[in-house]
């Protein structure tokens, strides 16, 4: 919004520097963001907020600068206008399109240049000067913030104005000379026959005003600020017109700003009122009054306050002020400040007013008290350590997603989604309801981009309808093992995720099972290399991890790369975690390890092996762990070679070979009579 000096003065009698002008409308909340001279004038250049539409003229600005610098604010005056009882034909289809249409059929007009005054005061806002039908339109946008039109109505067929959304197929050369494709969700101005302008943005090239006009329908109207906007955005065409419909325009100011516009053009352009129509609602309620008290407004500022400066300040702001009782107003805001509907709203309005940097500094008065961080989030940046250590990198995925990413995943397509009602692309229509196509997509981006080892992790929610959120923590990892001269390169495998895993929860002290055996535990993972994380007791499922199915794994265009994943709830991890952690010293006596080596199914799980061996609870026995798989002209097709260590230890006692060996054996010959197992 723009604001000129030599404008101004027509409203406010003001003395002050144009950077003390400057300084105290910023301070006041309208920011300032250029000055520039013109001639002997400067123009200020100010970013209003979207609150404040008001502000969106010069007088709205004026009234301002009069509340800030205490002078009188001096509107225009404006005459109310008798009109003629003929009336032009006006058709409005929906109310909750257009609440309001005022149109003036004035003849006999003579379209030529301005008079000076006007076009001074257009361009000194960079407006430029066309004709004195147009530039009045023009100055009355910019003086009361109340977008007008002119028709040239002998040009209107039918001599109908219909307000109306456009329909299929229809198409406006606007007054720029483009032609623009119409929709039914567009609303637009029309005769009997075609649209003549696009509602509250561009008026049409076949109906614009010109030299040889004799006879104007002049609009004025209220037009659905959401509406305008989606036009808008459909056409890519905005205006001053339309920023101000889309911000919201004073309804209850528009026959003011009519009669303004009517009267110049008559004064200017000569001409008579012929006919006149007035659609939609001509009376208002009051806004509700606010209840203040003086001794609130002192407390809330920091600084004694007089009665009869808040009374002036409210006033010159357009606020109606009654006193109710001894230093309790009662505040009737105007109708152009919807923004304000409580008491704070009003002493906000006196503070800036007055100026935040003439209030009195204090020390807040503030008792000292313990800081208790959230617990969550203690434990989420416990987890960003452990998994940073392990050499994870944390990433951070959007929330929404594409419903066709999750098609591509084989996410159950008859599983509930929460979806977005007005998405802004469909690449963000669903909230997720898994994290793996997040982190999938940024694993598939950095490989395609020549990236070989790729460890990552998120924390963040998943949504499933109709209220759930959880909150997870996911793991991904691909490509190759780089370390470095330590090892050679090798392909992950589900050992390297599990290990991560492991550690993980081992620093939450955490008795969750990941040997639990179950069918896949998603569609995206590998049929024989996923399973679900469970509690100790096996009674709840507070996770999954595998390997990613390679067919999914096409369709992301990853080629001769595996892919492992991992995904747990974070405050079922949490709440599985033993909090009191106590010391258990080390063992005095010296420990045995064992190996076995197995000739085993080519199906037969690992996690089937250690339930078997578990089950009979073999004495001494302290641990059991993996050590190879083997493939090759020594084992049999459709079999497999497992190496597993049994570790044996006793708290009491140095073990013999004797009373380990006695143990081992009877491991061996269970896991031959249980599982289809050769001893090799």
């Amino acid at each position: 919004m723009k604001l000129s000096t030599l404008w101004l003065k027509d409203y406010v009698l003001l003395r002050s520097s144009i950077d003390t002008l400057a300084h105290k409308l910023t301070m006041a909340g309208i920011e300032v963001e250029a000055i520039s001279k013109k001639g002997s004038e400067h123009c200020l250049e100010m970013e209003i907020t979207p609150n404040r539409p008001d502000c969106l003229s010069v007088t709205g600005l004026a009234r301002e600068v009069a509340a800030v610098f205490n002078k009188k604010f001096e509107p225009p005056k404006i005459r109310t206008i008798k009109y003629p009882k003929s009336k032009c034909k006006v058709t409005v289809e929906d109310k909750n399109d257009c609440g309001l249409y005022m149109a003036t059929v004035i003849k006999n007009v003579e379209v030529k240049p301005s008079p000076s005054w006007i076009t001074k005061r257009l361009q000194s806002v960079d407006l430029k000067p066309i004709s004195n039908i147009v530039d009045i339109t023009n100055f009355c946008l910019m003086e009361m913030g109340q977008p007008m039109h002119a028709f040239d109505c002998d040009k209107l067929i039918g001599g109908n104005v219909i307000v109306r959304r456009a329909k299929k197929g229809e198409t406006l050369v606007t007054i720029d000379g483009v032609l623009r494709a119409l929709d039914p969700s567009m609303l637009v101005i029309a005769d009997t026959q075609r649209p003549v302008a696009i509602a509250g943005i561009m008026g049409g090239k076949e109906t614009e005003v010109t030299a040889q006009t004799k006879n104007i329908l002049l609009e004025c109207a209220y037009f659905d600020p959401i509406l305008i906007r989606r036009t808008v955005r459909s056409l890519g065409l905005s205006s001053d017109s339309s920023y101000r419909f889309e911000r919201g325009v004073d309804i209850q100011r528009s026959a003011n700003a009519n009669n303004r516009a009517v009267k110049l053009i008559l004064n200017e352009a000569l001409g008579e009122i012929a006919q006149f129509n007035h659609i939609g609602q001509k009376t208002f309620k009051t806004s509700k009054p606010i209840r203040v008290g003086l001794d609130k407004v002192s407390r809330f500022l920091g600084a004694p306050l007089k009665a009869k400066d808040c009374k002036r300040i409210l006033k010159t702001l357009g606020c109606q002020v009654q006193v109710k009782r001894k230093d309790v107003f009662e505040v009737i805001p105007p109708s152009f400040r919807k923004d304000l509907n409580a008491d704070v709203d009003i002493i906000e309005e006196v503070a800036r007013t007055i100026g935040y940097d003439q209030l009195p500094m204090s020390m807040p008065k503030v008792r000292a008290t313990e800081i208790k961080e959230d617990p969550m989030v203690q434990q989420r940046e416990k987890i960003r350590r452990e998994l940073m250590g392990q050499g994870l990198s944390e990433t951070v995925a959007f929330s929404l997603i594409n419903r066709n990413v999750l098609q591509s995943v084989r996410y159950p397509i008859d599983e509930p989604l929460i979806k977005i009602k007005n998405p802004l692309s469909l690449d963000q229509e669903v909230m997720r309801p898994v994290m793996f196509p997040s982190l999938l997509s940024i694993a598939a981006n950095n490989i395609n981009k020549g990236q070989k080892n790729i460890r990552i992790f998120e924390i963040g929610k998943v949504y499933r309808p109709p209220a759930e959120e959880s909150e997870m923590v996911s793991i991904l990892l691909a490509g190759v093992l780089q370390d470095g001269w330590r090892i050679h390169e090798r392909e992950y495998d589900l050992p390297d995720i599990k290990g991560i895993l492991e550690v993980l929860l081992m620093s939450f002290g955490n008795s969750l099972e990941l040997f639990s055996p179950c069918e896949p535990a998603f569609t995206f993972l590998q049929q024989g290399a996923s399973q679900w994380i469970k509690s100790g007791n096996g009674k709840s499922t507070v996770g999954c991890w595998g390997e990613v199915d390679k067919d999914i794994l096409k369709t992301m265009k990853i080629k001769n790369t595996k892919v492992f994943y991992a995904e747990i709830n974070l405050r079922a991890l949490i709440s599985q975690a033993q909090q009191i952690k106590k010391f258990t010293p080390l063992c005095d006596y010296p420990g045995i390890q064992r190996d076995i080596s197995l000739s085993v199914n080519e199906n037969l799980k690992l996690a089937d092996i250690v339930s078997c061996v578990k089950t009979s609870k073999p004495q001494h026995l302290q641990s059991i762990d993996f050590v190879e798989e083997y493939r090759g002209e020594k084992v049999e097709s459709g079999r497999k070679g497992l190496t597993i260590a049994l570790s044996y230890q006793s708290k009491h006692e140095t073990l013999t070979d004797q009373q380990v060996q006695e143990v081992h054996d009877q491991i061996c010959q269970q896991l031959v009579n249980q599982l289809d197992v050769i001893i090799r």
